[in-house]
């Protein structure tokens, strides 16, 4: 939650103020500030990004296989891909492997077309479902059903691990209201080591 809460605000900063989508969101382009710490990420490589009006639709392929939005394929989107993109990163965080997976690059692209995954038993078992139903929002086959990152930042999963960060920090003497990356520990996510260990995978980046 501490990696992914910093990520979405991220997002959220660049599709209200800066009117900018990523479109190509994967682990490669989540910097860590200072190794070992997820403290302080950083979103990085805007080389596919560009400028977006609201309501805009468009129109170009570009993007990672393993993390795209299958509406990006099919050259009709908006800046909501970029959340789908949070969806896949959420997911693999959480189990260590993606939710579309395939041989290739063409098997990769027909499972994400399909839109279909499951939460595979054991390593889903003791998932809560507030985990899983922001992966579900966000992995919405329909963007006009996916969240925006400031929706998704307000999902009961951030607030109630954020609310178990905030009480194993009890009894410093902080501010409740503050958000300041100080006061989480890297320790408070049990997913936050498997960033480094993620691979982009499904070939290079794409553009037609």
């Amino acid at each position: 939650a501490v990696m992914m809460r910093q990520i979405f605000s991220a997002v959220d900063s660049c599709h209200r103020r800066g009117k900018v989508v990523h479109r190509d969101i994967k682990p490669e382009n989540i910097l860590l500030v200072q190794k070992d710490d997820v403290s302080q990420l950083r979103l990085i490589d805007f080389g596919l990004s560009r400028f977006f009006e609201p309501g805009q639709r468009l129109r170009t392929r570009v993007g990672t296989v393993y993390y795209t939005a299958p509406e990006v394929w099919k050259q009709d989107y908006d800046e909501k891909c970029d959340l789908w993109s949070m969806g896949v990163i959420l997911y693999v965080l959480i189990c260590s492997y993606p939710p579309f997976d395939g041989d290739d690059d063409e098997d990769i692209l027909n499972t994400v077309m399909k839109g279909r995954y499951k939460f595979h038993s054991p390593e889903w078992d003791g998932v809560s479902d507030e985990a899983k139903s922001l992966i579900r929002s966000l992995l919405h086959r329909n963007s006009r059903k996916r969240p925006t990152a400031t929706q998704a930042l307000e999902h009961p999963w951030f607030r109630s691990q954020l609310s178990d960060a905030e009480s194993e920090s009890s009894d410093e003497d902080l501010d409740e209201d503050a958000w300041d990356d100080d006061m989480y520990a890297p320790e408070a996510t049990p997913e936050a080591s498997r960033l480094k260990g993620i691979s982009g995978g499904g070939g290079n980046n794409s553009r037609h």
